[in-house]
């Protein structure tokens, strides 16, 4: 039950900051809090899939965007040096594997395992 309280608080603000974005102003500073857990970044995309959210703003949703200019996504080497971008990886490869349905909260643990199976 948790987990829904924290799904509706990570919508909320992803479309308050989606709306930002479509209104050409800037969003908050800093979207993603550097230093969150790993468990916290993997709910938080697997949210943005469950949210058919594209993947521009995913990107900029978790926090891979130039330093100082929110509104600007990082591309090319820098994209792929960043800290998180593992986790724009995960996006790209639930969204594909889902193909538009929903992931079901119960199936997380299984999906995990299988966009990112244990050594």
């Amino acid at each position: 039950m948790e987990f829904k309280f924290y799904e509706r608080y990570v919508q909320a603000f992803h479309k308050r900051v989606k709306a930002d974005y479509n209104a050409m102003r800037d969003p908050t500073g800093v979207i993603v809090a550097r230093g969150a857990t790993e468990a916290e970044m993997t709910a938080r995309t697997l949210i943005l899939v469950n949210s058919r959210m594209d993947e521009a703003y995913a990107q900029a949703l978790l926090g891979m965007t130039k330093p100082g200019r929110p509104g600007m996504l990082l591309k090319g080497k820098q994209l792929e040096d960043h800290v998180d971008y593992e986790y724009l990886q995960l996006f790209q490869k639930a969204k594909k594997e889902l193909n538009g349905k929903q992931l079901r909260w119960k199936d997380v643990g299984d999906f995990i395992e299988k966009m990112w199976p244990s050594p």
